[in-house]
């Protein structure tokens, strides 16, 4: 039977990307997240040439499933939009970002969450509070039969303190047991300083992913990341890194990814970091390692409207060829395209240890929402709540790159209503793709 109606002219989607490497091409369609190895014929077919190449029905069958040809440009804008719509609003899926308290035992200098520091607190979500959210997540999960949900707990430092953090997590690990069906999904970005022989085997056991920040060999970690009286924080972080090692060989490990800040002078020397993971044979217990450029603050946010019109694209293009650094030592890299944050989801919020309620984390401590009641329910008392997931940019019409970008994030783009990554993904997204196909599959 023929997939498509007589005479019916497909085209080939416009979110379809072209990588070459180690001697094959492949095609990855942004759409649909979904990767081919491709002949020669392949290519010249979806190239919408003139002459195109001929291939069987069952080679366009598998073109057409994995969305690397359509029957019209308009069609598949018009499928994004509606799986926009059905992600926007699946009560499915649950995604919270907990920070669990503004306190932290370390004074980064360039740490984004500057409206925290003013707020110079060191207060933790108390045993009451969190009965308040527990309850809350309890009373949500039964009322629309969630399936997932995924919970990031950061802050300030989530394990700043220690009993309660672990206490939250096993009463978050209960939630899934008690109810039918939910799968509960942890991340705990941590500046990874507070790992003991005493506490490291259950954060390994009990969450999912782990996020550990070094920015750097000591001479440049121990610049930026450094402790209230100035002193670095490197040596700490690489002793956590050591425990890890030491507990995370197992059948079913936890993930144990390596944050990088870098800026146009430090990225120059983050390969001298990558040799000493190395060295020190810490990349056993390390899942990725993945490099990231040093954003704007919530002030520079809020003063300035917005990151940057101008991104720097030699540093997004430095960035990139670490990844294939990371590669040629063993340690594997994110594809880092998989699509937008929980603000887009109307399931998906922050909500800190005094339980206000932020439409977006990047914003928490800065700019509040609403507020989480005694008796579990969530107060509203802003109209930006609704901006940040009923937000739809003209840019989704017409952009390749809508499917991984969404119209951009509406916190670090400000009030600069036009800016946008185009140009940066135009300058790496090959080389993302490149080292993404190498990591998982060569």
């Amino acid at each position: 039977m023929a997939i498509f109606e007589k005479g019916e002219k497909m085209v080939s989607s416009k979110y379809n990307v072209i990588i070459s490497t180690n001697g094959k091409t492949y095609v990855f369609n942004l759409a649909s997240q979904c990767l081919i190895e491709a002949n020669n014929e392949v290519i010249q077919y979806i190239s919408n040439t003139e002459n195109k190449a001929v291939l069987t029905e069952e080679e366009e069958r598998v073109l057409h499933d994995n969305g690397i040809i359509v029957s019209s440009h308009e069609f598949e804008v018009l499928r994004l939009k509606s799986n926009i719509n059905s992600l926007r609003y699946d009560r499915s899926r649950y995604g919270v970002f907990l920070s669990t308290t503004a306190g932290c035992n370390l004074n980064c200098t360039y740490c984004y969450q500057d409206k925290r520091k003013e707020l110079n607190s060191k207060g933790y979500v108390t045993p009451e509070n969190w009965e308040i959210m527990l309850t809350h997540f309890r009373t949500e999960m039964q009322k629309y039969n969630v399936k997932q949900f995924v919970v990031c707990l950061f802050g300030g430092e989530p394990m700043y303190d220690d009993k309660m953090c672990q206490q939250i997590i096993r009463d978050l690990r209960k939630l899934e047991s008690d109810i039918e069906s939910l799968s509960v999904q942890m991340v705990l970005i941590t500046n990874g300083t507070l790992f003991t022989e005493d506490n490291v085997e259950f954060y390994l056991k009990n969450v999912e992913n782990i996020q550990i920040t070094l920015d750097g060999i000591k001479e440049i970690h121990d610049q930026f990341r450094v402790y209230a009286n100035g002193s670095g924080s490197f040596d700490k972080i690489v002793d956590g890194l050591s425990l890890i090692c030491k507990y995370n060989i197992c059948e079913d490990p936890c993930e144990v990814c390596i944050r990088v800040n870098v800026n146009e002078k430090t990225v120059e020397k983050a390969r001298d970091l990558i040799d000493f993971i190395v060295e020190k044979n810490l990349q056993k217990g390390i899942t990725t390692i993945s490099f990231h450029e040093i954003f704007s603050t919530q002030g520079d946010i809020i003063e300035s409207g917005g990151e940057s019109e101008s991104p720097d694209l030699v540093l997004a293009n430095k960035i990139c060829q670490l990844n294939f650094y990371v590669l040629s030592k063993g340690i594997k890299v994110f594809k880092e395209l998989a699509g937008p944050c929980i603000a887009k989801m109307a399931t998906g919020y922050a909500i800190d240890e005094n339980l206000n309620i932020y439409g977006c984390p990047g914003i928490i401590y800065s700019e509040v929402h609403g507020k989480l009641q005694e008796n579990g329910e969530i107060s509203v008392n802003s109209k930006d709540w609704y901006s940040y997931y009923l937000d739809d940019p003209d840019c989704i019409d017409k952009c390749k790159y809508a499917p991984i970008c969404y119209g951009g994030c509406n916190w670090a783009r400000g009030k600069k209503e036009k800016e946008c990554k185009r140009e940066v993904f135009d300058a790496t997204i090959v080389q993302k793709l490149q080292a993404y196909i190498m990591s998982k599959y060569t």
